[in-house]
């Protein structure tokens, strides 16, 4: 069934005129969690004037964008319920009723066009046990991680001074698209030839970086240009403004009151809100912040960091939970749409793609932060068991589940290993080999148990194959099957699969048993894929640097 019940009847207005309007969806959610923003945006023939909207209680809308012929009405979910939404007008009328189910429900059943959701391995079934603690440190290694006196790290510290909220809010949820680029030729109008700066043009690029000239203004959801000088968006969007001033943009591309086009006349848009999003929010401030707090708290002992680390921990899983269910806040689908008009919505006719669909970002640079997740959850394990104000703060997140340490390290474990273990093996993360394949034995590592294995023998018997890695993968003299810059990439995490597998082995050496399980350590082609980069330097000193480089 549908997650949306939809039923439009067309206006008496229009039919009196002899013309058939109506109203179009153009945005629509798949399903809503309790505290969630989301928008829907309609389209209706133009001059037919404002659209009249009833909202039901469990719903609070929080703004609204009338642009005559497209209209955009942006809202929060309060709680769980069918939640009809009303709109009437001269164009016509049209009631949606939105599935707004609880976080207890994510694990249920579902199909979207055929494919079987919730994405969480094991598929179909819940998690045989959990984490039985810390699994991928050892005792001498946190003593080590202790005695090296190391400073916590800036944000961790920063941390320490904000509240648990403030830190939850560092980012906006997986409803909101992300985006590392403000111009991606491909997707753009004329191919984004002559897109720059919508005040100052092309002269944003004058003796800057081609890709990131913009600059990012820290807690202020705005990117500055750095030849001009000007903020966008104009809007204040983390004040809940939608839409005021010259260059607003809702979160899904700002859309200039006065169009600025290439030589075609289509209008370009300016994803300013996802560029600020994927970059500053989670790469810059959340995933950085989880690690630093994780290793500040096995550093100090203070137990403040590891309660920071745990709120920001239980925010990503939340994050990466929903995507397991609604495919359109996948990273693919609503970045291509932000640079899209007319109103930068996700691409309906890839949600069922699961390969390359990505996850909060794109995986070159995700796989590893899903990894870093686990390892910092390793380190905070058993201070989360003990942490009540914690689980009171989750609670207070719509999650009236999580009443005992055990439901939240359920949830930890859904958003973080079995929404990640999952993705590999969907092929949703496949970019830069083997980055996919070093975080599902990270993830694999982090469970510690004996299902773990079913995830061992999938990458070394399944598709990714990584039992022949290393005739597949590498050429006879040791050489990797890319160019320079990227081949250090292969060996760095074929060397982490290595040791991943290493130490699972040292954990159950019972179940790591050949012929089924291997480990390229035992290969003799393995030193091979060190020894190459050394026979090929330049001048003795350096490797050639190439890829995105040059």
């Amino acid at each position: 069934m549908h997650r949306l019940i939809i039923v439009a009847v067309i206006g008496a207005l229009a039919a009196a005129s002899g013309a058939w309007a109506e109203l179009q969806i153009l945005d629509e959610p798949l399903w809503v969690f309790p505290g969630q923003p989301f928008r829907i945006a309609l389209s209706q023939p133009a001059g037919s004037g404002t659209l009249d909207v009833q909202v039901p209680d469990s719903l609070e809308m929080t703004d609204r964008w009338d642009q005559d012929d497209r209209q955009r009405f942006y809202f929060r979910a309060l709680e769980p319920g069918d939640a009809p939404v009303a709109f009437s007008g001269a164009g016509g009328e049209l009631t949606i009723t939105v599935q707004v189910i609880p976080w207890s429900d994510v694990y249920e059943p579902r199909e979207y066009e055929g494919v079987q959701l919730p994405r969480l391995w094991p598929m179909g079934e819940e998690l045989a046990e959990l984490k039985p603690g810390r699994t991928m440190h050892t005792d001498e290694e946190i003593e080590q991680m202790r005695a090296s006196g190391a400073e916590p790290g800036a944000i961790a510290k920063q941390w320490l001074e904000m509240t648990d909220e403030e830190i939850w809010s560092i980012i906006p949820g997986p409803a909101v698209p992300r985006t590392c680029l403000i111009v991606l030729g491909s997707l753009e109008p004329d191919r984004g030839v002559g897109k720059g700066c919508p005040v100052c043009g092309m002269e944003i690029y004058e003796g800057r970086d081609g890709f990131y000239p913009w600059v990012l203004e820290p807690g202020t959801w705005k990117v500055k240009c750095p030849n001009c000088e000007m903020l966008f968006p104009s809007n204040d969007w983390q004040s809940g403004d939608m839409h005021s001033g010259p260059f607003p943009d809702d979160g899904f591309g700002c859309e200039p009151v006065e169009p600025v086009a290439g030589k075609s006349g289509e209008p370009w848009r300016w994803p300013f809100i996802a560029y600020y999003h994927q970059w500053q929010a989670y790469m810059n401030t959340l995933t950085p912040g989880i690690t630093q707090a994780a290793r500040a708290y096995v550093v100090t002992g203070d137990e403040r960091y590891a309660h920071a680390c745990a709120v920001a921990l239980a925010r990503f899983a939340e994050a990466h939970l929903d995507m397991s269910l609604n495919l359109n806040h996948r990273k693919m689908v609503n970045r291509d749409g932000v640079y899209r008009g007319p109103v930068g919505a996700p691409v309906k006719s890839r949600y069922i793609r699961l390969r390359s669909s990505f996850s909060y970002i794109q995986p070159n640079w995700d796989t590893p932060r899903i990894a870093d997740a686990m390892v910092a959850y390793d380190l905070i394990y058993d201070a989360i068991s003990e942490d009540e104000s914690l689980l009171e703060f989750v609670r207070s997140q719509y999650h009236p589940e999580i009443a005992t340490a055990d439901d939240l390290h359920r949830m930890l474990h859904a958003g973080i290993i079995r929404t990640g273990a999952q993705y590999g093996i969907d092929n949703a993360t496949a970019r830069n080999w083997p980055m996919q394949e070093q975080m599902v034995a990270s993830l694999a590592l982090g469970l510690g148990t004996e299902q773990s294995m079913e995830l061992v023998d999938f990458l070394l018997n399944g598709w990714p194959g990584l039992r022949y890695l290393l005739t597949n993968q590498y050429l006879k003299d040791g050489a990797g099957h890319e160019t320079g810059g990227y081949n250090s990439i292969q060996v760095r995490y074929t060397a982490d699969l290595a040791d991943l597998f290493s130490r699972m082995e040292a954990r159950m050496p019972e179940l790591l048993q050949p012929p089924r399980f291997i480990s390229p350590l035992n290969d003799p082609k393995f030193r091979q894929i060190f020894d190459f980069p050394l026979s090929a330097s330049l001048i003795g000193r350096v490797t050639d640097e190439t890829g995105d480089a040059g």
